[in-house]
């Protein structure tokens, strides 16, 4: 698992290199799980990702911010007001 995902985290940071500005990223890895976080800019607009995955789960979010605003903003948690809902 290790070795895939090493190889798609490196592969993220290439693009975000290509595209982006201001880029740091780090990847933090034990033998359970692997987390990647990375910061960049884009213009005027700041960029967030972080993607965390393990042999059971992947969990992410995206966001994207212009000064202290949060433009857009993805991520798979579970939104815990739509369960109650149910």
């Amino acid at each position: 698992m290790e070795t895939e995902t090493s190889k798609y985290f490196s592969n993220i940071i290439s693009q975000i290199n290509e595209f982006f500005s201001n880029v740091e990223s780090t990847i933090d890895h034990t033998p359970q799980r692997q987390i990647l976080r990375v910061n960049a800019a884009y213009k005027n607009y700041r960029i967030f990702i972080t993607e965390l995955t393990s042999p059971d789960y992947r969990k992410y979010n995206y966001y994207i911010l212009k000064d202290e605003y949060v433009l857009v903003g993805f991520d798979n948690s579970q939104d815990i007001r739509a369960i109650k809902m149910k």
